[in-house]
């Protein structure tokens, strides 16, 4: 953990958020040190909507799969800052409805 800067408190099971770059920086040096190039796939094997905090209570509680989908899309900026801290949500030009005829 001191290799990539990680406080070995932050994964005590509290739901902290860590810093992108980090992680994959520890992923990367245990996929290294274990000889298992694969590990960032059996790593995202174990991942749910849990993972995602309350954004996967959002997309677990959504009526249908597209709604989550259209969830997912909505509001996956404001988790997915990319290591910066800063919210990537732009502004959106709303798509037309399409109707039946």
């Amino acid at each position: 953990m001191d290799e990539v800067g990680l406080d070995p408190r932050l994964f005590d099971g509290n739901s902290k958020l860590v810093p992108f770059t980090a992680l994959g920086h520890l992923i990367a040096l245990a996929a290294d040190r274990t000889r298992c190039p694969h590990l960032w796939l059996l790593v995202g094997q174990r991942t749910t909507l849990a993972s995602l905090g309350l954004l996967g209570l959002l997309l677990r509680n959504c009526g249908s799969v597209g709604d989550a989908l259209r969830s997912l899309e909505a509001h996956a900026c404001v988790r997915d800052r990319g290591g910066d801290g800063r919210p990537r949500c732009p502004q959106r030009r709303r798509r037309p409805q399409l109707r039946p005829a």
